[in-house]
């Protein structure tokens, strides 16, 4: 699974970058307090509380004093549980405090090296997340917006159409908006022209084939890349190695171990 963790702290790392393209980002407040406008909205967060941040968001750090871990993860696993938790016959509804069990099942899973409890710990958490989104109104901000809801809209269109060929023109017929005005607003919230996300977004997405070990021309041809040797390219350019070298820079459990010390010292204990 494509992921990362990391742990901030007041006086080690500030936080500059609360969203990240391509990344779904999970915090959660061990020690002290932390307040951000999220889509031109004030919220404040205390020990214990947990948010997600996507890439599409307007977020500002305003004030931070403590400690918070984040996991970030590649978009492909957030909008692949999207499409599944589409089911009509899906009558899974968590509770808030689910989420703090399920986030402690995946630190434990860390501990254990556990990969396969690990990547069912992250599925439920995606899970239980996209459930609480889609029956809250935690987004009014952003549906009241109507520019950000658009680029909200085509964030999701692209990540849910990777293996088709899609065009900014097409994306925005489907929109009925001008190509133009599409291009300009995305590039403005964005920070990168909707070309390049659709290029990217297909290249992130392909990071979890091949930790799983797929073939390159099968994943080549998934995504509509002409050659392998194009594919190749691309993934230099968006990623700066090539893909032969996956597992050689995804290898987190190398990194993020001693994160487990502090979450169990700075918060289980809490809790």
């Amino acid at each position: 699974m494509d992921y990362n963790l990391n742990i901030y702290y007041t006086t080690h790392a500030p936080l500059n970058q609360l969203s990240k393209r391509h990344c779904f980002n999970i915090f959660l407040i061990l020690e002290g307090t932390l307040i951000i406008l999220k889509n031109n909205t004030f919220h404040h967060f205390k020990v214990g509380d947990i948010f997600h941040i996507h890439d599409y968001e307007c977020v500002k750090h305003i004030s931070f004093n403590g400690t918070l871990i984040c996991l970030s993860i590649n978009n492909f696993y957030y909008y692949q549980c999207s499409s599944h938790q589409n089911d009509k016959n899906n009558t899974y509804i968590p509770e808030k405090y689910d989420l703090h069990i399920q986030f402690s099942d995946m630190i434990k899973a860390i501990q254990h090296k556990s990969n396969h409890r690990f990547n069912q710990s992250i599925n439920r958490l995606i899970k239980s997340i996209y459930v609480l989104d889609d029956g809250a109104s935690q987004y009014t901000e952003i549906q009241n917006n109507y520019k950000h809801r658009l680029i909200k809209d085509v964030v999701h269109y692209v990540n849910t159409h990777l293996t088709t060929k899609v065009s900014c023109q097409q994306i925005a017929n489907q929109f009925f908006v001008n190509n133009s005005f599409l291009s300009r607003e995305f590039s403005a919230l964005m920070g990168c022209k909707l070309s390049n996300y659709i290029t990217s977004s297909k290249i992130h997405a392909s990071i979890c084939d091949l930790l799983e070990d797929d073939q390159l021309n099968t994943i080549q041809q998934r995504y509509g890349f002409r050659t392998q040797d194009d594919y190749c390219y691309l993934f230099k350019r968006f990623i700066g190695y090539q893909p032969s070298e996956i597992h050689k820079y995804r290898n987190p459990w190398r990194d993020i171990q001693h994160i487990t010390f502090d979450f169990n010292h700075r918060y289980q204990t809490k809790v």
